[in-house]
């Protein structure tokens, strides 16, 4: 059972919204974020993708008429029913609207940031919760132990960005 995230929807756009427009940001988090963060919002997951993706083949984001293109190719490749003409037109006007490509003020990178923080500790707390309410063999303990503590660390080291 997930739990409701204590980001709102428009927080994780304008998380998205950030990357997008910040190769540096991107570069700094594209460790640690991954699709799987953007969840709760298929569409944003699928631009979160595809920005991985185009970075690790061109170490920088694509213009907006290449991820246009992109996402319209992965779109293709998924069942028509997969997103709502509701979710597809907010990615439209997400892309149109906020995709731009340029760069961001130092405020809305350190928000950003914060943000982003949050939504690793949000993820790292999920993770927690669940593993220790499955069927956790003992032996397995040590290693999660160490890596939700490296992951805090990493996620506490996000400030002295």
């Amino acid at each position: 059972m997930s739990q409701r995230s204590r980001l709102a929807a428009h927080e994780y756009r304008q998380i998205l919204k950030a990357l997008c427009n910040s190769t540096e940001l991107f570069s700094a988090f594209r460790e640690q974020l991954e699709v799987h963060h953007f969840g709760p919002f298929e569409t944003y997951s699928v631009v979160y993708s595809v920005l991985s993706k185009f970075y690790d083949e061109h170490n920088s984001l694509p213009n907006k008429e290449i991820i246009f293109t992109e996402i319209e190719s992965v779109l293709q490749s998924l069942p028509d029913d997969r997103f709502s003409e509701e979710e597809i037109e907010d990615l439209e006007v997400f892309l149109d609207q906020d995709y731009a490509s340029s760069s961001l003020d130092l405020a809305s990178k350190e928000w950003a940031i914060n943000k982003i923080k949050n939504l690793l500790e949000e993820h790292l707390l999920n993770d927690i919760s669940a593993r220790s309410s499955s069927t956790l063999v003992p032996t397995q303990l040590p290693d999660l132990i160490d890596r939700w503590v490296k992951t805090a660390d990493s996620i506490e080291s996000i400030g002295a960005y």
